[in-house]
């Protein structure tokens, strides 16, 4: 067996949380040290920026020298096994606590040696800039919590181990239900996570339970939440 070359064998993953946690955590079943050639069914045009993917599959592998795309495993190549199946895994399901505690401490180093320009303890996850599962209001709400001392963060602007900085030095998070959220895996124990949802998207425990794994502060906040619409799940909040 090569044991320089390691294939991801998925569907083409639809956000942060499914790279991180859906593939990245598996690392854990194999040797990384010497792996320098990385395949994968897709190369993930669904996350924001191929800088981004690169940047993280070089924390896990520390003689990486390419990344590409193929359809069928090479020859001679670790093929990497997905606990559980992606296949048979549901949108309900959670991952386990086990693949929550790898990746961060694999990733804890890199973001300890990381020193952001600023340091903020209370930060907030807009999803204005998103096309589904916004709040409407955001312009307003944003301009209430920056009074209330909050910092407006914008992921879409920062590298990987960047935006996990934010979260590992944050000791309170509010941010609507989606894949950012999947940072507070390297939030420090007891920082206070508040996730706002509906009623409907309440029911996907994910971030509940990585908060829960890592004893973190966790709440979910739907009772202020209405729709607009019933496609995109945009969101009205009162405040």
């Amino acid at each position: 067996m090569n044991t320089e070359s390691v294939y991801f064998r998925y569907l083409s993953p639809e956000n942060y949380y499914h790279f991180l946690v859906y593939m990245l955590s598996n690392l854990r079943f194999i040797d990384c040290t010497n792996i320098k050639y990385v395949f994968m069914q897709h190369l993930l045009p669904h996350l924001c920026k191929r800088s981004y993917v690169d940047e993280l599959l070089c924390c896990f592998f520390p003689k990486l020298e390419q990344i590409a795309s193929v359809l069928e495993i090479p020859d001679n190549c670790i093929n990497l096994q997905y606990i559980p199946n992606p296949d048979t895994f549901t949108r309900d399901d959670h991952y386990t606590k086990e693949s929550y505690i790898f990746l961060r401490e694999k990733l804890l180093p890199f973001i300890q040696a990381y020193k952001p320009a600023e340091v903020y303890d209370k930060i907030y996850i807009s999803r204005s800039r998103a096309t589904k599962r916004k709040i409407i209001n955001s312009a307003d709400f944003e301009k209430y919590l920056q009074m209330q001392g909050f910092h407006i963060l914008y992921l879409e602007d920062l590298g990987a181990i960047e935006q996990m900085a934010y979260f590992y030095n944050a000791s309170v998070i509010i941010s609507p239900h989606g894949a950012a959220l999947t940072n507070i895996i390297f939030c420090k124990e007891g920082t206070q996570v508040i996730e706002i949802a509906s009623e409907k998207m309440s029911s996907m425990k994910h971030f509940s339970h990585i908060a829960e794994s890592l004893n973190l502060n966790y709440s979910i906040n739907t009772r202020v939440i209405t729709y607009s619409d019933s496609v995109d799940s945009n969101m009205i909040i009162c405040f």
